[in-house]
């Protein structure tokens, strides 16, 4: 009796291999867009202390002989030259947030939305919090916290 070898693979193999594939291609996709979530808060927050960090040394630095500060936007944070933040102003530097995140609160000392350092000391009289948070997931926060004294931490 002869056997006839049988070259190639039938439909129901083909759609078991696929099903298979979309499994893993589900489990992986949820994996990596957790992960993205994850490093897009991480970075905005230590986006937002670069910046808080670059104008209390340059105003530590007396470089231009005058104070920097920050302001904070729900979705960006401004470096600016000066004692008042002017938007209108050309040399602000903003920084943009990862579109997954946003600073969902601001609770400086005396209200509003900007931290001003003093010449010499680094120290700031708007001293408070700024909360960055997942846009898909608010529960999910980071906490910078900025010091009377200037120095600035992240939790």
């Amino acid at each position: 009796m002869l056997f006839k070898l049988q070259k190639g693979a039938t439909l129901v193999e083909m759609l078991v291999v696929l099903a298979i594939a979309a499994v893993l291609f589900v489990l992986v996709y949820e994996v990596f867009v957790n992960y993205n979530r994850g490093q897009a808060l991480e970075k905005s927050a230590a986006a937002v202390v670069a910046v808080l960090s670059e104008a209390r040394g340059k105003t530590l630095a007396g470089r231009g002989a005058a104070q920097y500060g920050v302001h904070f936007a729900a979705d960006s944070v401004t470096f600016f030259t000066g004692a008042v933040y002017n938007s209108s102003d050309p040399n602000n530097k903003i920084e943009h947030l990862n579109s997954l995140a946003e600073i969902g609160g601001i609770n400086l000392n005396g209200g509003g939305n900007d931290t001003i350092f003093n010449k010499l000391t680094g120290a700031t009289s708007q001293y408070g919090t700024i909360v960055v948070r997942n846009k898909n997931n608010p529960a999910q926060i980071m906490t910078v916290t900025i010091y009377q004294t200037g120095l600035i931490e992240i939790k």
